[in-house]
């Protein structure tokens, strides 16, 4: 099993600088950093640190990502990544290692400093056999330690990140070529990885922190001069010398002593007195405007939005009640809650690789960084409204629908907008080719996709194409998404965009195939498909389509057992949904073993409900409408057969033995019909029997068929099955139906 690179590198002590004073060294230092030369900057965020603007508004960006609940999830539902994403979260009984591989301290520095500088990088530091507290339970266990930024710079040649360490220089991993790293370095960069740092928060607010010091400053000289009256002292121009120098210190020394002795001569010209100058003007009022102004663009710069306050004057004080997370904005939060994704990538994939063989064990770590309330307030609002609507609708059917989800704000497309968006969808669909596989123009020189979606053989490496050259992927790779989105719905990951070239490789690496990308290509991520892989999709022109198609796959070459599902998301019907199968394969529809068409959110449903990882098929349970249709065909064709045996009796001996089969003829047509009705089940059952392997393993198999359905709806659909099956001369069955 791979061991971790234990080394630890010695770090420096820190530099620091409180004289920023001017506006050339703030342009030098915003130059450099620019460059990629972050050591200036980082020193000046330290001393920004000491504003309590400043801080008071990064605690609390920070404050909102570590506020958040952090849910802990499972890679898959096997029990063993289940288990794994225990030990990594918690449960009510133990604390889990998450705390400690990452502590707040250290997650609140790299979210800051990630924030501020736009990079920032921690050392994975791996302690096993004893050397951790908390390690008898592992080979290996991680703790990041944080390295302040001032030592990092990006170097041009290398279009990457070196760290200037006691030890050397060290040149830190791209994590845009491989996202996970090297398992000795964490690197985090909020805004990317190449001019990431362009958007860092350092560049918008160094002007700011520059002002601010020169408002307090120029603002307590101006108390000097203005905030206390000057005293004015009056004499007699008769008044000796020693009187005059005593009554000056009287008057030097009232801040110490109120009292003064002013005494009066016959006339004001004999007389002592005392007047205070106070400044008239209200020009100190421009102080606190453009502090204001300045607190409320720091606010806007780190937070995406102004702080309220109680207080007023954009301070920092919260609302009794209000959530935290509430102060930062939407955008922001989720920016910041990506930290975790990285963690994930960067460190808890080689934990899981060290200590259970299997990175892909990792479990994904979430912070809720939208309130539950929130959510819950909004879906139930529309929830309400919904369910109000509809009632409306049942009761008066005139109700102008429209008119109430404007009132409520909720945006509705027009009619010529929904045209519109229906013929775009059509026109955007791609021109398919006839005979299915490789790409329009390639003609006969491209090469044919292996037959079998997952490549030519068990062990094979997949590969991305870019329309401009092919980007070749490892096996380890295969699965890794180029993007990720949300698609009616359902979160996707897309391996293969449209418009991409897929390649086949053997074990040697030479090329045996290609697929020409018509739709996008990925997975359903969080939901296993039946080859115990997430659920493969390809995604179409219409987010709107109201169905679900699913292509049973049969496994290449002889296409007899059940191979895996393909899920179809954006497609008309299932016939554009098969020709956009049959394109991607040079094989035909060989490989359709069968399909089944579900409606979206009851396809949601069966993969909340989904426990195991058999064929998705659409249920076998009609609904009442459909139940009623059924029976009323089946009563027509009784009646038929009644009124043919009838009209045959009176008519030809001939006549008369046609009606006797009449009854039987009508039975095999109604079996025919019941038999593809039921066809996407049976062949569940059909390939259930064919995979087991023992009469106790077909028993283990079955229940997850019809898991979720309602065994008195299973018992109506049996019945009627029955009924069917027996049809054949028994018109009495009539009777059976009617009760």
């Amino acid at each position: 099993m791979a061991s971790p690179n234990r080394n630890q590198f010695v770090d420096i002590p820190i530099s620091s600088f409180a004289g920023w004073d001017r506006v050339r060294q703030i342009e030098a230092v915003l130059s450099a950093h620019d460059y990629g030369q972050f050591r200036n900057s980082a020193i000046l965020v330290d001393a920004m640190e000491r504003d309590d603007r400043i801080s008071g508004v990064m605690a609390t960006r920070v404050g909102g990502l570590m506020a958040a609940p952090v849910e802990v999830k499972p890679a898959t539902d096997k029990r063993k990544a289940v288990r794994i994403a225990t030990e990594v979260g918690g449960d009510d009984d133990t604390t889990g290692i998450l705390k400690h591989v990452a502590p707040d301290a250290t997650m609140r520095a790299l979210s800051s400093w990630g924030a501020y500088e736009g990079v920032v990088v921690a050392e994975i530091l791996w302690f096993g056999n004893g050397q951790d507290r908390l390690s008898p339970a592992y080979r290996e266990l991680p703790r990041l330690k944080l390295w302040h930024p001032q030592f990092v710079y990006w170097d041009w040649s290398e279009r990457t990140f070196i760290l200037i360490t006691g030890s050397g220089m060290v040149k830190l991993p791209r994590i845009d070529v491989n996202p996970r790293s090297d398992g000795k370095w964490f690197v985090w960069a909020p805004f990317g990885f190449q001019y990431g740092w362009l958007r860092a928060i350092v560049r918008s607010i160094a002007f700011k922190y520059l002002m601010r010091q020169w408002n307090y400053r120029d603002w307590g000289r101006y108390n000097e001069v203005y905030g206390k009256p000057i005293k004015k002292g009056k004499v007699p121009a008769s008044a000796k010398p020693e009187a005059k120098d005593r009554f000056e210190g009287d008057l030097v020394n009232m801040a110490d002593d109120a009292v003064v002795m002013l005494p009066q001569g016959k006339d004001p010209e004999t007389s002592y007195d005392l007047e205070l100058l106070e400044a008239k003007s209200r020009g100190y009022q421009t102080f606190g405007d453009l502090k204001t102004h300045l607190d409320k663009d720091i606010a806007i710069a780190v937070l995406g939005q102004d702080l309220p306050s109680e207080a007023g004057g954009g301070g920092l004080g919260v609302s009794k009640g209000a959530d935290i997370r509430d102060h930062v904005r939407l955008d922001k939060r989720v920016e910041d809650a990506a930290i975790y994704d990285a963690l994930r990538e960067q460190v808890f994939t080689w934990w899981a690789l060290y200590n259970f063989g299997d990175a892909e064990l990792a479990p994904r770590i979430e912070a809720q960084v939208i309130p539950e309330e929130t959510e819950t307030e909004e879906n139930q609002g529309m929830l309400t409204l919904g369910n109000a609507v509809k009632a409306l609708k049942d009761a008066n059917p005139r109700t102008d629908v429209d008119a109430i989800y404007d009132r409520q704000g909720i945006p509705m497309l027009s009619d010529e907008e929904m045209a519109a968006k229906r013929a775009e969808a059509e026109k955007s669909r791609p021109q398919l080719p006839p005979g299915g596989g490789g790409a329009p123009g390639h003609g006969p020189a491209a090469l044919p996709p292996a037959p079998g979606d997952h490549g030519p053989a068990a062990g094979d490496e997949a590969a991305h194409a870019a329309a401009d050259g092919p980007e070749h992927l490892s096996a380890a790779d295969a699965r890794l998404p180029i993007r990720r989105r949300e698609f009616a719905g359902l979160p996707v990951a897309i391996e293969n965009p449209a418009g991409t070239v897929r390649l086949w490789t053997d074990a040697n690496g030479k090329t045996v195939g290609s697929t020409m990308m018509y739709f996008d290509y990925g997975y359903i991520e969080g939901h296993v498909g039946s080859d115990d892989e997430e659920l493969d999709v390809y995604l179409g022109p219409d987010e709107t389509a109201p169905n679900v198609h699913i292509v049973h796959q049969a496994k290449a070459p002889e296409f007899k057992m059940h191979d895996e599902d393909k899920a179809f998301l954006g497609f008309a019907s299932a016939d554009d949904a098969r020709a956009a199968y049959v394109a991607h394969r040079n094989d035909g529809d060989r490989a359709i073993r069968g399909m089944s068409s579900i409606p979206i959110e009851r396809f949601k449903e069966k993969l909340r409900r989904r426990t195991g990882t058999g064929p998705i098929r659409a249920s076998i349970v009609a609904g009442a409408a459909e139940v009623h249709v059924a029976e009323r065909a089946i009563l027509a064709m009784l009646d038929r057969a009644e009124n043919a045996t009838t009209l045959g009796a009176v008519r030809t001996k001939k006549g008369k033995q046609r009606a006797k089969t009449y009854g039987d003829a009508v039975a095999d047509r109604a079996k025919r019909a019941a038999a593809k009705a039921l066809a996407p089940d049976l062949e569940a059952v059909l390939s259930a029997i064919s995979e087991s392997s023992s009469p106790s393993d077909l028993r283990r198999r079955l229940p997850g068929i019809l898991r979720g359905m309602d065994p008195a709806q299973i018992a109506q659909v049996t019945e009627r099955a029955r009924i069917l099956g027996n049809l054949g001369g028994r018109l009495a069955a009539r009777k059976m139906i009617e009760k």
